[in-house]
């Protein structure tokens, strides 16, 4: 079996002085002022220099000891942790609430920074190579010699997944910022009526109106509620979003909730589900 250890070795470098650190956070539950900010795997394909920036700031259980090698991987939308790189450091220090700047909440108690600086070892693997990473994914920093990780695919380059097609869409809401910026932006190509459905099975169906579209609607549901009835104190992000219908952007409003109503008799949304009365009423639409 081939493991991520096999290949340190191979590029020279001891496992022994390798931490492997999976960047899994939702920055979002840093603090109110994150819930804009990308995901590591977001960050990583818009910025990699910024990525880089970013992941020096860690907490004091996940420093990084001088002379060690960080062997850092990122979880993609389709849950692979995928290779993005290896750094050594040259030492941490601790800093004040004033030098936090954007990579950890105000006031959060002993946070270091490392002096990283990018190696050469393994960098044709970066963005291609995604290893297993086991049941302790709450461990996101572990040390290499202790874990073996096999190595789940080596790809032929980079790529980023294929957008499923409207169809074929289920997302749970929680995840939808780490969706790939190409399916964001199918997503806005087109307004329509989407499904939210909780894990106990509840519906809720909307419409998605405006120039940003399916993707301007339902991206705002990973932040609030947007002032829904039905929702209201629903953790949203383990409901599921699914397509429904799709129309162009240029499509009218009243198309695009003609189409809601339609899907809320077929579903028995407003009778069964969270739908309450629908802003198609401003169009003098009926329910009926």
């Amino acid at each position: 079996m081939l493991t991520f250890n096999v290949l340190l070795r191979e590029a020279g470098l001891d496992p022994k002085s390798v931490r492997l650190f999976r960047h899994q956070e939702d920055l979002r539950r840093r603090g109110e002022e994150w819930k804009t900010r990308p995901t590591p795997y977001h960050l990583w394909t818009s910025d990699p220099e910024e990525f880089a920036h970013f992941q020096r700031w860690q907490n004091r259980s996940r420093r990084i000891d001088q002379g060690q090698t960080l062997a850092s991987f990122v979880v993609t939308p389709e849950k692979d942790n995928l290779f993005v790189g290896c750094w050594r450091s040259d030492g941490w220090e601790f800093v004040t609430a004033d030098e936090y700047g954007n990579y950890y909440p105000k006031g959060h108690p002993e946070v270091v920074r490392h002096d990283f600086v990018r190696t050469s070892e393994l960098e044709q693997y970066i963005g291609r190579l995604s290893i297993e990473w086991g049941t302790g994914t709450r461990a996101a920093l572990q040390h290499a010699a202790r874990n073996e990780k096999p190595i789940a695919e080596i790809r032929k380059q980079f790529r980023e997944p294929k957008f499923p097609g409207y169809a074929r869409f289920l997302c749970r809401i929680g995840d939808l910022p780490a969706l790939p910026a190409a399916w964001q932006q199918v997503l806005a190509a087109s307004q329509g009526v989407y499904l939210l459905t909780s894990p106990k099975g509840e519906q809720y169906v909307g419409a998605a109106v405006g120039a940003d579209g399916l993707w301007g609607r339902i991206a705002g549901y990973a932040y609030s509620d947007q002032g829904n009835v039905g929702l209201k104190g629903k953790p949203l992000a383990d409901f599921t979003v699914t397509i429904l219908d799709t129309v162009p952007t240029s499509a009218k409003p009243k198309d695009v909730l003609e189409l809601e109503l339609l899907w809320k008799s077929k579903l028995g949304s407003r009778a069964h589900g969270l739908s309450h009365d629908p802003a198609a009423r401003i169009f003098g639409l009926n329910w009926n």
